[in-house]
């Protein structure tokens, strides 16, 4: 018998902070990739593609310029976000 889905959060929660999110600067600049992929998405081309065609630009767009992540190649010890804050 099958179980009814529940959402992960509760809507309740999750509409106050929203509300209140407000995206970081650098996102506006990254508009113009987002908006590729949404249309790359849209004209189902993306399903005709494999993923290992998809997935370099995807890694470098996304969490490269988007997320600010950097690893070993950029002499990172590991890989890690810019835009993280540091915890003391």
């Amino acid at each position: 018998m099958p179980v009814d889905a529940k959402p992960l959060f509760r809507p309740d929660v999750v509409r106050n902070h929203v509300a209140r999110f407000k995206l970081p600067a650098h996102v506006a600049q990254f508009q113009p990739k987002l908006d590729e992929g949404a249309k790359l998405i849209k004209s189902k081309k993306a399903d005709k593609l494999t993923e290992k065609q998809l997935l370099p630009d995807f890694l470098t767009d996304f969490f490269c310029t988007l997320l600010g992540y950097s690893g070993p190649a950029t002499g990172a010890d590991r890989y890690r976000s810019r835009h993280q804050r540091t915890r003391l």
